[in-house]
């Protein structure tokens, strides 16, 4: 079942219902605070089988599992790929890889890494560049990525990182909260609007 709610932080609530479901609930959220808006997301077993399906379209959602045990939330979003990307951001790139303002900060690192290579470089400063200039339109690593929360986001950091999907544990009758970051690709200032 898929209900649309209201909610400001991306919080995925278990909360258990009627006997044996538990209801994901919750909102997807920008690492400045902004709800990221028509996220696809999609519920799996352990095993892969598709459970369900919700469009966070204001950056909020719901949805119900009939049993306890080990599920995915998986996340998507591929639009607006210029959105909160400019100039800007290449000049804090380059500021970084030349070492006069290195980034610290996990998620503004990541949104960096437009190439998919574990690493800032030259090339991203190309491949940012070359959107900006409508030479390509889309960018290696995608337009958006999601994690979850990080308990400290300031590098270096000793957390596992699970990019775009997040691994739930249920037991009937019990409540869990998960916090998601939504990743902005090549927006390394953080002026994405969450569209």
């Amino acid at each position: 079942m898929i209900k649309s709610t209201t909610a400001l932080l991306f919080s995925i609530f278990l909360v258990g219902s009627i006997s044996g479901q538990a209801a994901i609930t919750g909102t997807i959220r920008t690492f400045t605070g902004l709800p990221v808006k028509n996220v696809h997301i999609s519920l799996r077993d352990s095993v892969g089988h598709l459970l369900g399906e919700a469009l966070s379209q204001d950056g909020n959602f719901d949805m119900s599992v009939a049993e306890g045990g080990d599920y995915t939330l998986i996340f998507d979003k591929n639009d607006n790929v210029l959105n909160g990307v400019s100039v800007f951001d290449l000049v804090l790139i380059a500021k970084h890889i030349l070492g006069i303002d290195p980034v610290t900060n996990f998620y503004y690192f990541y949104a960096m890494d437009v190439n998919a290579s574990n690493s800032i470089s030259t090339i991203d400063i190309i491949y940012i560049r070359r959107l900006v200039l409508s030479v390509v339109h889309e960018f290696p690593a995608g337009s958006w990525n999601f994690v979850e929360e990080l308990s400290d986001p300031e590098m270096p950091f000793n957390e596992v990182i699970h990019l775009n999907s997040i691994p739930v544990n249920v037991q009937l009758g019990e409540t869990k909260t998960v916090s998601v970051i939504g990743i902005k690709m090549g927006d390394v200032n953080g002026s994405t609007t969450g569209e």
